[in-house]
């Protein structure tokens, strides 16, 4: 469908030779691609032709301009009329059909594909893409995703918005609004590109202004792409600086942050005047630009290509990115995140209509196995030009889909807030009463930590927290067991609904124990048979209280070991003050600092039942305590 890629490739050419007839002129308008002018020409002879042939071949032209300047609601209509006529064209049937899909009649856009594979076997290849598209875009639903897209309405216009990068914190992107005073571009029927810059400004975004006129033409500037080690922007321009060229080029230019001024802009030595290349996007090191061009011998209309840096400007000549980046159709707007990541738009393979987003690993510059951008990276309309922030989880990207604010439009795409808390309660666990002003850490698998207290009902809220790391939680009060917990990470990669993990990332439970001199009874601490050793279960058990020590080291306790009443006094006593030790030892051999602990066997002499008759009596009295000794 489009993508102004090269825009305003020819300036108006005026023809002024009276005897060519109404049609003709028209017809040089369209083939100057002054589609503005060209529709308008046609639009006021068309009712005034009467052979049918010709009258839906006009309808088509007119359809084509819209087409080509992206009103997708005028080329359907213009088109319509067309089809109606009984025009048949293997372009007209794929353009046509890209509309269709567009506006998300795929069936419609399949009966057209078909017809367009029949009236022209060139474009059998093009069709067949298309046709798989249209016939499986109900199986690319959308998953719940934690990704939050928005149209970033500060930054656009009712005209168009894209070539975006980063140049710092700083936003630079393309737009072609018209300002006070402006000429309008023929080619799109919008003003001429210029590069503007925004800064973030709380949540949102400011517009600071243009470029300077030294770097930023008149007449088509786009797609920027800054390294920040060399200080360098690349970047197209199409016309030429005095708007006479008919390619596009990419030219660098120095940024000095000193003085705050650009350098002139240097046109770089693979630039032709036979071919256009645009969308450049400079690698990590500074070393390699990606770009696209439509440089002759490709494997398609518009292919990728990439090119090594030499000595002082001079690059390498371009090198095609191969086919399993590049088809038939265009491949345009590369970026690049890192020295592993690169994504590109392209309608030569399978995706939603017209040009959709993928996303391949770099491997030694190359990038390999693309993969399309799930919904709604991806849409009906034409997705591009997508660059990465502080991670891949957020980032803006550029799209003409339905429901935009101009044509195209810059949209912004975060972690929905919801998913960057940590939050839960800390309460009391005998009387589940909220304990305020407790202290809570946080720590992450990565290595991150936060630090905060509970408000009056207990509650306690993290709002930075990265969803895809999994977080212990440690609550402590003063006269109180510190306890922990564990919330998931949510693996942002599966097609789960994140909103059950979400949960329990909200809603941790912190009960803490409240210290008191008494006795605490530790359950189900077993022995074998007349003897001190402690028994798997016993010490699976005890990991619970080696966990609590660890979580409280402020505190010394004692271990208390009972027996029953059954047995004589004095073997009663030796066996429980060997068992005593044997939970010492097991908690010194996992880590508890000796210091921290005393035994105490008590044999029959505290029991809980005196003169025990029962067994469960006596199993009430055969038991293993620990006391606070330091309280």
């Amino acid at each position: 469908m489009k993508k102004i890629y090269f825009i305003g490739l020819a300036i108006l050419f005026v023809i002024q030779i009276s005897a060519q007839t109404p049609l003709e002129n028209a017809g040089y308008l369209f083939e100057d691609r002054n589609y503005t002018d060209a529709a308008t020409a046609y639009k006021g002879l068309v009712e005034k032709v009467k052979k049918p042939e010709l009258k839906s071949e006009i309808y088509a032209k007119i359809g084509d301009c819209y087409y080509f300047t992206q009103n997708f609601n005028e080329a359907s209509e213009w088109y319509g009329k067309a089809n109606t006529g009984g025009y048949s064209s293997g372009f007209f049937f794929l353009r046509y059909g890209d509309v269709k899909m567009y506006n998300g009649d795929y069936q419609g856009a399949s009966t057209l594909f078909e017809k367009a594979k029949a009236a022209d076997s060139t474009l059998i290849r093009l069709a067949d893409i298309r046709l798989l598209s249209a016939n499986n875009s109900e199986s690319k639903q959308e998953y719940p995703s934690i990704v939050m897209h928005a149209n970033a309405k500060e930054l656009n216009s009712p005209l168009g918005e894209y070539g975006i990068g980063w140049m710092g914190e700083h936003l630079i992107f393309t737009s072609t609004r018209m300002e006070t005073g402006g000429k309008t571009d023929k080619t799109t029927g919008q003003g001429f590109a210029r590069l503007y810059m925004a800064s973030p400004e709380g949540e949102t975004w400011k517009i600071i202004g243009k470029l300077p006129e030294s770097v930023n033409s008149a007449y088509n500037n786009g797609t920027f792409s800054y390294h920040e080690g060399s200080q360098t922007a690349y970047y197209a321009q199409c016309n030429g600086f005095d708007g006479k060229g008919k390619t596009c080029k990419i030219f660098s230019t120095r940024y000095a942050s000193d003085a705050k001024t650009w350098s002139k802009p240097e046109e770089l030595s693979f630039n032709s005047n036979e071919y256009n290349c645009s969308h450049p996007a400079i690698s990590a090191d500074g070393n390699t630009l990606y770009f696209s061009s439509d440089k002759p011998g490709g494997f398609g209309k518009k292919d990728l290509y990439k090119s090594i840096k030499g000595n002082a400007n001079l690059w390498g000549d371009p090198i095609n990115l191969g086919k399993e980046i590049n088809g038939p159709g265009d491949e345009m707007f590369p970026t690049l995140s890192g020295d592993s990541l690169f994504v590109y738009s392209t309608d030569s393979r399978e995706g939603l209509g017209g040009l959709d987003m993928y996303s391949a690993q770099l491997v030694n510059g190359q990038p390999r196995k693309p993969v399309w951008m799930d919904r709604p990276f991806n849409s009906a309309g034409d997705d591009f030009n997508l660059i990465y922030g502080k991670s891949i989880r957020e980032g803006f990207y550029c799209s003409n889909r339905i429901g935009g604010f101009g044509s195209d439009d810059i949209y912004v795409f975060q972690i929905d807030p919801r998913y960057k808390t940590v939050a839960g309660y800390v309460r009391d666990d005998k009387t589940g009463l909220p304990l305020a002003n407790a202290k809570v850490m946080i720590s992450g698998t990565d290595g991150s930590k936060f630090e905060t207290t509970t408000d009056q009902t207990g509650k306690f809220i993290i709002k930075n927290a990265n969803p895809e790391i999994s977080y212990r939680i440690l609550g402590s009060d003063e006269g109180y067991f510190s306890n922990s917990t564990q919330v998931p990470a949510i693996n942002l990669n599966s097609k789960e609904n994140p909103e059950e993990k979400l949960k329990l990332r909200n809603n941790a439970l912190l009960a803490l124990m409240q210290i008191t001199k008494d006795e605490i009874k530790l359950d189900n601490i077993y022995y074998a048979y007349n003897s001190a050793e402690l028994t798997q279960e016993s010490k699976a058990e005890l990991m619970t209280l080696v966990k609590m020590l660890n979580e409280t080291p402020n505190i010394n306790i004692v271990i208390n070991a009972h027996t029953d009443e059954q047995g004589s006094e004095k073997y009663n006593f030796q066996l429980s003050d060997k068992r005593a030790q044997s939970v010492v030892t097991f908690l010194i051999d996992n880590g508890i600092d000796s210091k921290r602990l005393t035994s105490k066997g008590w044999g029959e002499s505290n029991p809980v039942h005196k003169n025990a008759t029962t067994e469960e009596q006596h199993a009430a009295n055969r038991r293993t305590t620990f006391q606070v000794t330091n309280f």
